[in-house]
């Protein structure tokens, strides 16, 4: 008959309190898995201690952490909207479902909420500034083409790190032939006698702080005019041809009146890839849109030629 080894009970107790505790620290790192993969559901049902959408500093540059607005956007008529005149009228939501109303929001760029809209294949820009009226942020502007459009509602809440918060809708039908823009020849746009010309000292790179200079020309001079818009002298949005989440929204880094024609900025691109780049300056007391397309290169591929027309 085979003996049995008597153990004491202190080393039975150390023991069990051991693998106890390996569970509990197991179980504790896969509900942080859990949590980093929440994004997936929708917001409204994320719970409190959610990591809180983040900002990234880079200078005068800001990259918000875009997020699905899942439950957090409620859309009126979402599922009935027409192009042309249209009216976006939208109750907006917080991580723990409370509804924002004024009060809960910070005046960022003397307002308390930035709406851009955008269609798909990045045509068709408009930066908006919903008013809270009949318990509902409203605006009303014209869409003139039918298509998926991505609305991004930029915020600072008084209780939650900034966010910009992504809703796709259709608009009439979902977008036909979709074609995204070229790489913009020379790094410009022009409107009428206004030029806008992206002058990058270095080949822009992914994941590296880049210095951008818009010149801005009229009849081939250099604008003297340039106002404040939204307390700035100058606004930057870049978007991603190929991840709508990939969102940089960057302000200039020249604090004086620009009397060369010239505004600064910084700016990071996350990835490689393509991206439009809607600058909006406030030139003789109107505000014009440029979009200008450019390639991203990643570690030491080089920029593509900026006389290069992508055609």
């Amino acid at each position: 008959m085979k003996k049995i080894k008597f153990i004491p009970p202190v080393l039975v107790i150390l023991a069990l309190a051991f693998i106890v505790t390996g569970c509990g620290k197991l179980q504790n790192e896969n509900s942080s898995v859990k949590n980093n993969n929440a994004d997936s559901m929708p917001s409204g049902q994320n719970d409190k201690t959610q990591k809180q959408e983040g900002i990234k500093e880079a200078g005068d540059q800001k990259r918000y952490e875009v997020k699905l607005a899942g439950t957090r956007i409620d859309l009126q008529n979402i599922n009935s909207l027409m192009p042309g005149n249209v009216t976006l009228a939208f109750k907006l939501f917080g991580l723990d479902a409370k509804e924002f109303v004024p009060k809960d929001l910070k005046i960022t760029n003397e307002k308390p909420l930035h709406l851009l809209v955008v269609r798909d294949d990045l045509t068709g820009y408009q930066h908006l500034h919903p008013d809270y009226v009949d318990e509902r942020w409203t605006v009303a502007t014209e869409i003139p083409q039918s298509g998926k459009y991505y609305l991004y509602v930029d915020i600072e809440p008084v209780n939650e790190n900034p966010t910009v918060l992504r809703l796709p809708v259709v608009i009439g039908e979902p977008t036909q032939k979709k074609k995204f823009p070229s790489i913009s020849k020379n790094f410009s746009e022009t409107l009428g006698d206004l030029k806008v010309m992206l002058d990058v000292a270095t080949p822009i790179k992914a994941k590296e702080l880049t210095k951008l200079n818009f010149k801005l020309t009229q009849n081939n001079n250099p604008v003297t005019k340039i106002e404040p818009y939204l307390g700035s002298f100058g606004h930057v949005v870049a978007l991603s041809h190929t991840n709508p989440d990939y969102f940089e929204h960057a302000h200039p880094a020249t604090q004086a009146k620009p009397m060369d024609g010239s505004v600064k900025f910084k700016a990071e691109f996350p990835v490689n890839g393509m991206y439009t780049i809607f600058a909006q300056f406030n030139i003789n007391g109107q505000v014009k849109t440029f979009p200008i397309t450019i390639e991203v290169a990643s570690g030491n591929e080089a920029q593509k030629g900026q006389d290069d027309d992508h055609m």
